[in-house]
């Protein structure tokens, strides 16, 4: 399974070497033992417990900005 080559900057040149996404591999068995896991279901216990973590975590996110951002402002006024 090849895959699509898209030119990236800074110079958008041409693939070189086309005839490595056509090759057979030589050194595994399979290139599939490399692909990555699928993702899991998001009725699974597992991601409504880590969507729960991170969204209690972001709660807390703007506690965290308005003390920052205080803190910031003090030193500034230190600095005179």
């Amino acid at each position: 399974m090849a895959g699509q080559w898209r030119p990236t900057p800074p110079a958008f040149l041409p693939m070189v070497q086309q005839q490595f996404s056509f090759m057979q591999t030589f050194a595994v068995p399979s290139a599939q033992q490399f692909a990555p896991r699928k993702p899991r279901g998001l009725d699974t216990a597992e991601w409504v417990s880590d969507y729960n973590e991170v969204a209690s975590i972001g709660s807390q996110t703007g506690d965290i900005v308005k003390s920052c951002g205080s803190a910031v402002d003090q030193a500034a006024t230190f600095r005179g």
